[in-house]
């Protein structure tokens, strides 16, 4: 994964260089175009999508994290979901490799799901964000899903999925319960009308 990882990376960096090289044309072509609205509306998207799909680039201060991130963020341009991160994971060496894939990755995963049972493309988005409050590594995570999913939870406190494997939809939540847990975290999940938000709390005294 990580071999794959720097070879997609240095594909990117190969592809910006070929954008911002090209940019001073770029420019001139556009303003040539100046009375052609449409023309230049389309030429102007072409570039822009050249360069958010090889934006990919993290430095978490996690090699495993900056992979994860960089796959998610590929998934999200895919399905028009717009992937804002602000995530510093230098002082988390306490948290195991095993539990930054089972967090990050089932939490961008529900993210996901859910940003693609919105109809309205421009309102798919999710937002990741870390820090450091009072003790604890905070994540959070939020983002858009439809009016018309709406949760509910069992009695014990989970929630209902309308999907017909529920048990196996169920594992992803379990998953991050389960490595939360191991450092005596707390997760705490608030659905409002048109967004989720998931955020975790996790001890930091083993630094």
């Amino acid at each position: 994964m990580q071999y794959k990882y720097y070879l997609d990376m240095e594909e990117n960096q190969k592809k910006m260089r070929q954008v911002y090289h090209d940019m001073n044309n770029h420019i001139k072509n556009i303003k040539s175009m100046k009375n052609n609205g449409t023309e230049i509306d389309e030429y102007i998207d072409s570039i822009e999508k050249e360069v958010q799909e090889n934006r990919c680039v993290y430095n978490t201060g996690n090699t495993l994290l900056d992979i994860i991130l960089f796959e998610k963020d590929k998934e999200c341009l895919k399905n028009e979901i717009e992937f804002n991160t602000l995530i510093d994971f230098r002082k988390c060496a306490f948290i195991e490799m095993i539990d930054i894939s089972s967090i990050f990755s089932n939490l961008i995963d529900n993210a996901i799901e859910a940003c693609v049972k919105i109809e309205d493309n421009e309102k798919r988005y999710i937002t990741l964000r870390t820090a450091r409050i009072n003790g604890y590594f905070v994540i959070r995570c939020e983002n858009s899903k439809s009016k018309n999913i709406h949760s509910s939870r069992d009695s014990k406190g989970g929630f209902i999925t309308s999907k017909k494997d529920k048990f196996y939809h169920g594992i992803g939540i379990e998953s991050i319960k389960s490595s939360i847990n191991k450092y005596e975290g707390d997760i705490r999940i608030k659905e409002e009308e048109e967004k989720f938000v998931v955020s975790i709390y996790l001890p930091m005294n083993e630094i």
